[in-house]
């Protein structure tokens, strides 16, 4: 029904006006051999899952130098036999932009969201954050930006279950050529909780609080002129006053990201009390005007301060790989199909956060 509803909608684009209206829907169905990514020994277990993005994207320009954009997307998750990890996501965000001068630049955005998982009731959240940013342009070879956020997290079904945090950050950029570019980055974020299902049921969430900071390096430009390409290596360290109980690892799931306020799709955030080497890359080969290819790799070397190996006595280190292949080919100007092979694997010296998954997908995209 919402696929016939996309279909039959057209976008609206009233007279006279910069008003946009932009329905959109995304379907996606996977095959994964290792769906809730655990140890052989503890029995993988292979599933089908389809996913759906669908909603509305609305576009409007309240004066020459100011835009507003609200997005709506609803985000079922539906497996074939592991339906407790089936989930139903709704994310609101907004997002303001106002050029205060030709090398000056306010963006805003707010985020609220909602998380409905039925058969697995400790991973239900809300949560709202907003987040500000001011861009400034030097000259036209340095720029810089400077930006906080707020976020605040809540699980109804926990006890001792909100996390919050303040986080201010600042980048330098240096523009090589029309599409090439060099940035330096600096985060730091105060929180207070955790976001981690092995916290969030115990006392201890009450107490934990911690500083994480992150340093990043990047780069993108082309390469033999029609690949187009992105490298990023991260260093981050989480501090965190309080130590992780010794208790049977529970799955854990990703958070809802809103493509206003987009992330990187990482879910580290669960995570703290760590050291991380982070790389990452980025290729894209534009194959036919209407077809592309892309490869993206990333690897961390992850150590954490209290986490203790029981066999050994030593602190858990990890080397997570994440590579992943695709192919896109436009079908018409607002339709697209994507094919897509993702292959993780997280070597650890604690053999119950050792994995192996391989993930093959297929997604049909439509917007207007």
């Amino acid at each position: 029904m919402i696929w016939l509803l996309a279909l039959s909608t057209p976008c609206l684009v009233f007279a006279d006006s910069s008003l946009r209206v932009k329905p959109f829907f995304d379907f996606r169905y996977q095959y994964e051999d290792n769906v809730l990514q655990v140890p052989k020994d503890l029995g993988e277990q292979r599933d089908f899952a389809a996913y759906i993005w669908a909603g509305v994207h609305v576009r409007a320009a309240l004066d020459p130098r100011t835009h507003i954009a609200v997005r709506y997307e609803m985000a079922p998750r539906r497996f074939a036999d592991v339906t407790e990890k089936n989930r139903y996501d709704h994310l609101l965000s907004g997002l303001w932009h106002r050029r205060l001068s030709r090398d000056v630049t306010l963006l805003t955005v707010a985020n609220l969201g909602l998380r409905h998982q039925p058969n697995d009731r400790i991973n239900e959240y809300f949560k709202q954050d907003i987040s500000g940013q001011l861009q400034m342009r030097w000259n036209p070879s340095w720029s810089s930006r400077f930006g906080a956020e707020l976020r605040n997290k809540y699980f109804p079904n926990s006890k001792h279950s909100r996390y919050s945090s303040v986080m201010v950050q600042g980048g330098l950029r240096r523009q090589l050529s029309a599409i090439a570019h060099v940035s330096a980055g600096y985060q730091v974020r105060a929180y207070r909780g955790v976001i981690d299902p092995r916290i969030i049921i115990s006392e201890l969430n009450e107490n934990v609080g911690g500083i994480r900071q992150t340093a990043s390096l990047g780069f993108e430009g082309m390469a033999l002129g029609q690949v187009l390409l992105n490298l990023k290596y991260q260093f981050e360290i989480d501090l965190a006053t309080g130590e992780l109980p010794r208790q049977e690892p529970l799955s854990r799931e990703p958070e809802q990201r809103g493509e206003l306020g987009h992330h990187d799709g990482d879910e580290d955030d669960v995570d703290f009390n760590f050291a991380n080497h982070r790389i990452g890359s980025f290729f894209i080969w534009r194959l036919a005007p209407r077809s592309n290819a892309s490869l993206a790799a990333r690897h961390h070397f992850k150590s954490y301060r209290d986490w203790i190996v029981s066999e050994t006595g030593t602190k858990r280190r990890d080397n997570l790989t994440l590579l992943r292949f695709g192919f896109k080919q436009d079908l018409r100007d607002n339709f697209a199909v994507r094919l897509e092979y993702a292959f993780a694997t997280n070597d650890s010296n604690d053999p119950t956060q050792s994995y192996t998954d391989n993930i093959y997908s297929m997604q049909l995209q439509y917007s207007f």
